[in-house]
């Protein structure tokens, strides 16, 4: 656990043990920063006890960064992988809407 200014900040090993906490409101915890898939993907998120206060509009890039060295490194692969995106982008997209769902803004503040 680490402060800065107004913030304590805590690390958690993964969104489900963070959950419980959060509604038992443990440690003075009230509230958490998490991205918009990842939040829409658990149901707990979207319940009567956990509301969501302010959602960041923040463009943010996702990628696969491969270590130095190996076949996984080199153009060929690089120009394979952008292939098969653009190739399956509404695939990818469908996937992405089937196993999430969109965060509001809860009504009540």
């Amino acid at each position: 656990m680490t402060s800065h200014g107004n913030f304590i900040f805590t690390a958690y090993h993964d969104l489900q043990s963070i959950v419980e906490p959060l509604k038992n409101r443990e440690h003075g915890l009230k509230g958490l920063l998490v991205d918009t898939y990842v939040a829409g993907e658990m149901t707990d998120f979207s319940s009567e006890e956990l509301r969501v206060n302010k959602i960041i509009d923040h463009n943010s890039y996702y990628g696969i960064v491969f270590g130095p060295g190996g076949r996984l490194v080199g153009k060929h692969f690089q120009t394979c992988i952008e292939d098969y995106f653009l190739t399956n982008q509404a695939a990818i997209f469908e996937t992405v809407k089937k196993y999430t769902q969109p965060m509001k803004v809860s009504d009540l503040h």
